[in-house]
């Protein structure tokens, strides 16, 4: 984009001078600006705008333009800036919105500030010289922003709003039970909650809740929020949970399933215990699921008695017996799951993928006609594959009257016959031709 207006556009000017005097034919041309890397020349009337930087443009002036009025207006500002000290004036500035009043045709930035000391809820003038107006601003404001050929001035100081400091919440529940070591720091009890008490100040009254209740064996609390969780017998096992603790009020027997948990159904008592494998399962190709398995050596006896049983995978907390045959998959981990291997299969070897190119033996002479990794494109008369030798194929061209040329792929056994209308040559590897 030119920012003059242009007379006209020039092009393929070889002189600059021919450019200016190009200008000069023109009554009404008082400026060249020139492209000299495109060989551009613009003519200009006097109604082109200020000079603005642009690299790789040039520029002439042929006859000077009086500044018309708006130039004048915009030169010289409407309002007078005679308020002392000079400092208090911001240059440059404005405070967007909190605007009581605009007042026009201010010729002096004094007359602007006593507007605004006549008014109470006045604290800042914004003020457009070149326009004689005058802003007056309360103390909704907002912060001040750069904006070219505002100014602004202070009338009242108005203090700046206080942060709030952020009360810090955290540590909300004082640990005040003693002994302190009853505590266990970063520890939760999932499940088995019977209510959650919030804003809950000290660790001593959670605890007195937890004795109110019969249920109640044990609270879980977390200091930063004040929350404190009762928990019943069902709770599960302890697991890690920073910011969270812990209190124990009574000793929680283990129920029947815990037991089982902990007492496996199933005792291991094959030799040599490095049969089994432990924390191992093997997917699909299971026979049958026997269950209330009280011995190891059960399951595997009940797999030897079928032929087709090949391998047992157990769980012992269960007691299950699962019966596998050869359909099985490969081991995958699983916790609490174990193996023994009763017959060994035979890993199926993987049939190797014969190689069914026909690999063309290059039996032409002499050898440095074939031109190596080299293509010429279109020109295909017919593609014959399943070929063994170079010298069949550049005998099959021979054969037909059209074949100027052969380009073939080797590691096929391919054979393509070109006529004249192939394109030039063209590198492309495993070709030859």
């Amino acid at each position: 984009m030119v920012p003059y207006p242009t007379i006209s556009i020039e092009k393929d000017i070889g002189k600059l001078s021919d450019c200016v005097k190009m200008c000069q034919d023109q009554k009404e041309c008082v400026r060249v600006v020139a492209i000299p890397t495109k060989g551009w020349c613009l003519l200009k009337n006097k109604k082109h705008r200020k000079l603005v930087s642009k690299p790789g443009f040039i520029s002439v002036a042929l006859k000077k333009v009086p500044p018309t009025k708006k130039q004048d207006k915009e030169n010289n500002d409407a309002m007078e800036q005679d308020i002392s000290p000079i400092d208090r004036i911001e240059e440059d500035s404005d405070y967007p919105q909190g605007t009581i009043s605009i007042e026009k045709d201010v010729n002096k930035l004094s007359t602007c500030v006593k507007m605004c000391q006549k008014n109470k809820e006045c604290v800042r003038v914004v003020a457009i010289p070149r326009k004689g107006w005058c802003i007056m601003k309360n103390k909704m404001h907002t912060e001040m922003v750069k904006r070219p050929r505002f100014i602004s001035v202070a009338v009242r100081l108005t203090p700046t709003p206080k942060k709030e400091e952020k009360k810090d919440k955290r540590v909300v529940m004082k640990l005040d039970i003693s002994p302190a070591d009853r505590i266990e720091r970063s520890s939760n009890y999932p499940n088995g909650t019977i209510s959650i008490e919030k804003e809950v100040e000290k660790l001593s009254d959670c605890v007195k809740m937890c004795q109110s209740q019969k249920e109640c064996v044990r609270v879980v609390a977390i200091p930063s929020k004040g929350w404190c969780l009762l928990k019943n017998k069902k709770h599960r096992k302890l697991v890690s949970k920073p910011g969270f603790i812990s209190v124990a009020l009574k000793e929680v027997t283990p129920s029947k399933k815990g037991d089982t948990e902990n007492d496996d159904k199933m005792e291991l008592d094959i030799s040599p215990t490095d049969r089994i494998e432990q924390e191992s399962d093997y997917p699909q190709g299971t026979i049958s699921i026997e269950k209330d398995v009280n011995k190891l050596s059960t399951c595997v006896q009940m797999c030897q008695k079928m032929k087709e049983c090949v391998r047992v995978v157990a769980i012992p907390r269960k007691g299950w017996c699962i019966l596998k045959n050869k359909m099985h998959t490969e081991m995958v981990k699983r916790p609490r799951f174990i193996s023994v291997a009763v017959r060994v299969t035979p890993t199926p070897k993987k049939e190797e993928k014969k190689d069914k190119r026909v690999v063309m033996k290059l039996d032409i002479s002499p050898a440095d006609r074939i031109e190596r990794s080299s293509n010429y494109p279109n020109g295909t008369i017919s593609i014959e594959k399943d070929f063994g030798k170079l010298s069949n194929c550049v005998k099959m061209c021979q054969e037909q009257k059209e074949c100027v040329r052969v380009v073939a792929i080797p590691t096929k056994g391919w054979c393509l016959l070109k006529n004249k209308k192939h394109r030039k040559f063209v590198s492309k590897p495993g070709f030859i031709s």
